[in-house]
């Protein structure tokens, strides 16, 4: 299992941890059969990672779509996406600030070794911030193909480590289903393939 992922089990796990001290303050029975160990922060933080991920793909396809074509849905859709894409990029950036936050705080290994950007340098885009938001929108694009990747051993991982991981590996799934993609985008200004016979309608 490659580092990045056996670091992300391990911020997921400690968030776990720290939710089930908070329900056990609570009065909540954690020995209980019924009892679900909760890791919504982390697994929203992965899935802004993904969601930017989905959004480059409907770009890719939007422009394989219409190649070499000029039409008033083209330039309506690419509007229309590029916003959306800005919206989703800035959520990811900010989700790998709050993951890496997390981790110095809880003295967790580093799961990005790159400078960061503030809150402002994520949303005001300014030119001067350009390496440093490709080198943090590469790093979480590669680690979303990790996953993707990844091959679950349930005689080693524990139930919420393989639940984790196979709910993120299905939502990529369902986009690269429907979207036809043979191997999928794993940096920011990498390519996209596609099936020569996917077809969807948009």
């Amino acid at each position: 299992m490659k580092k990045n992922i056996e670091l992300l089990m391990q911020y997921m796990n400690k968030e776990i941890e720290i939710n089930k001290e908070f329900d056990e303050e609570d009065g909540i029975d954690t020995t209980s059969e019924d009892y679900e160990p909760s890791y919504d922060s982390m697994k929203l933080k992965i899935e802004s990672f993904i969601n930017y991920r989905d959004i480059r793909t409907k770009q890719f396809w939007v422009s394989k779509l219409y190649n070499g074509m000029e039409s008033r849905k083209k330039a309506s859709l690419r509007v229309e996406l590029d916003e959306e894409r800005r919206r989703k990029h800035n959520a990811a950036l900010t989700s790998l600030v709050g993951l890496c936050k997390f981790g110095e705080k809880f003295g967790l290994p580093k799961i990005y070794e790159g400078s960061l950007l503030t809150t402002n340098e994520i949303e005001n885009h300014e030119s001067k911030n350009y390496d440093k938001r490709k080198e943090m929108t590469d790093f979480f694009l590669k680690l979303v193909n990790d996953v993707n990747e990844v091959y679950i051993d349930r005689e080693v991982v524990s139930i919420s480590e393989n639940k984790f991981i196979t709910d993120l590996k299905q939502q990529i799934y369902k986009t690269d289903r429907d979207y036809g993609v043979e191997k999928g985008l794993t940096e920011d200004e990498g390519d996209i393939v596609f099936k020569d016979n996917s077809d969807i309608i948009l």
